[in-house]
């Protein structure tokens, strides 16, 4: 898998209002744009709310 950045991802997340799940964080991606790998590691995210952008991060660091 590609490693992208938890900065990465929150770039293409902007303008989200939390808590956010994970299908809203992908659709939200999507209309900003996002490029194919950051929708991927959002696809791998546990299906789960996320209540801020630290949330999306510890999660994508706990990706291997």
């Amino acid at each position: 898998m590609v490693r992208v950045s938890p900065a990465q991802v929150e770039k293409y997340i902007k303008g989200i209002k939390f808590p956010a799940s994970k299908q809203d964080l992908i659709q939200q991606a999507e209309s900003n744009n996002a490029d194919q790998d950051v929708l991927n590691i959002l696809e791998n995210v546990p299906d789960k709310q996320f209540n801020s952008p630290i949330d999306i991060s510890i999660a994508i660091g706990k990706m291997k």
